[in-house]
């Protein structure tokens, strides 16, 4: 039995939930695990449950575009420039761990895990690599039994670049972070720039952006995203399926997901944020006075 059948053998037998087992088939597969002749059926974000594709509306069928559409939009965009140059970067690669990453008062960074967890910090050109001997596996990610925990400081005008297939992961006062990251939750606090992309989860963001371009795509999930005080970003957001509550933002909301625009502060960045199914938060910092 490979992994993709022993979740589905999970899920029908009540030990985890669909939407955990729906979670866990998309990472599998992003990770390229599926066995030769193994079909992996990708569930139809439109239609509700207990329906099929031959009974989905027209209204679904269009929205099915729009989440293809996407989809191809994230996978397509240029890479953006985060930092300015010669900025040192703490780069982390891990399977299934939960991960926090703070800024701290250190020369170089720091990191802290469980034994079994075998990290392994190498130089690179540009900063550090942190990566795990650890492989990947469903029972794992799932956690039911073992829980593993890496904890890095990284100096306070470091970045960091995430590389992240499963589990959940706070990254706080580190002013840029970039990066991907499959299944989990994804925090992100009191950063200056960003650009990330998620799969599946719950993923929040505050930030504080003044110039420069800034992206957030997720595919599932609910996405919150705080612009703290001192922000100057022109905004543009869109949910292909699924509620966006923008107070001060302009919204169009449509039959099947929503956009939003708007300006805060000044409006010197430029901060796109993208999701494709789930609820989609956007807040401004209050208006003084």
């Amino acid at each position: 039995m490979n992994d993709i059948e022993r979740v589905r053998a999970l899920r029908d037998a009540g030990q985890i939930t669909p939407e955990e087992a729906e979670r866990l088939i998309g990472v599998l597969t992003e990770l390229d695990e599926t066995p030769e002749g193994v079909t992996v059926e990708a569930p139809n974000p439109d239609a509700p449950v207990g329906t099929t594709d031959a009974t989905a509306s027209g209204a679904g069928a269009t929205a099915a575009d729009r989440v293809r559409s996407a989809a191809r939009e994230a996978a397509e965009a240029s890479p953006v420039d985060l930092a300015p140059a010669g900025t040192r970067w703490c780069t982390i690669e891990l399977t299934a761990a939960d991960l926090s990453v703070v800024a701290d008062d250190v020369d170089e960074p720091v990191v802290e895990g469980d034994d079994e967890q075998k990290l392994r910090v190498t130089q690179t050109d540009d900063g550090v690599r942190v990566t795990s001997e650890r492989g990947w596996s469903v029972d794992r990610w799932l956690g039911r039994s073992t829980s593993l925990s890496v904890h890095v400081r990284v100096p306070r005008a470091w970045g960091v670049a995430l590389d992240l297939k499963a589990g959940d992961a706070d990254v706080a006062g580190v002013p840029y972070v970039r990066g991907r990251m499959l299944a989990g939750d994804l925090s992100v606090r009191d950063a200056v720039a960003v650009d990330l992309s998620k799969a599946a989860g719950d993923l929040s963001v505050a930030f504080r952006p003044t110039q420069g371009r800034h992206r957030i795509a997720a595919k599932a999930g609910d996405v919150d995203v705080r612009f703290l005080p001192g922000s100057d970003a022109n905004v543009e957001a869109s949910v292909s399926m699924g509620d966006l509550h923008a107070p001060g933002f302009e919204v169009d909301d449509r039959m099947v997901g929503a956009q939003a625009r708007g300006r805060v502060g000044a409006g010197s960045a430029r901060v796109e944020v993208r999701l494709t199914a789930g609820d989609l938060s956007l807040r401004a910092p209050a208006k003084e006075g």
